[in-house]
């Protein structure tokens, strides 16, 4: 019993989080180079999705929003994936983004700060941020052909996709 309630407590905790102005964090990729997040969402919405590589879930749903940000273009939207994993993990995870071919930052967050100021409590978890950095979408969890949910959000900030809307 006191598992839901602690469950039911960080869903109410999330569910408040849409509209709020998303946490600012600074991160570095695989190669060492630093991302802001209130950089980015200066100029762009920003796609942010939290994940680990014993997460299959995770890989299923990358795959689809790296299947998105081709779609729309990488300079349409940011696409960042927050790899959670301890810093022992770090080569599986460059072997794991080399053998998927991931063009888009994989930010590692081993301390898991990012992780605790998100309030991710499962992976993966997923924010989508606005031009003025408010939270206007989030998921916890995967949904088969979650794309779609994701796409008419950005659709919906400006971000415009090859071939129309599908």
């Amino acid at each position: 019993m006191k598992r839901f309630f602690v469950l039911l407590i960080g869903t109410i905790s999330l569910l408040s989080a849409a509209n709020q102005v998303a946490p600012d964090f600074t991160l570095k990729d695989l190669k060492g180079k630093t991302y802001t997040l209130s950089n980015l969402w200066s100029e762009k919405p920003v796609v942010i999705d939290f994940w680990a590589i014993w997460c299959h879930s995770c890989g299923r749903a990358l795959k689809e929003l790296e299947e998105l940000w081709d779609e729309a273009g990488d300079s349409s939207f940011y696409l960042i994936s927050i790899d959670v994993d301890n810093p022992s993990k770090i080569s599986r995870v460059k072997s794991l983004v080399k053998s998927r071919g991931w063009k888009f930052p994989v930010l590692l967050d081993s301390q898991k700060k990012v992780k605790l100021m998100y309030k991710v409590m499962a992976l993966p978890t997923l924010y989508v941020v606005d031009t003025t950095g408010h939270i206007v979408y989030f998921r916890v969890g995967y949904k088969p052909n979650e794309k779609k949910d994701v796409k008419k959000i950005l659709l919906k900030l400006g971000v415009k996709f090859k071939g129309g809307v599908k």
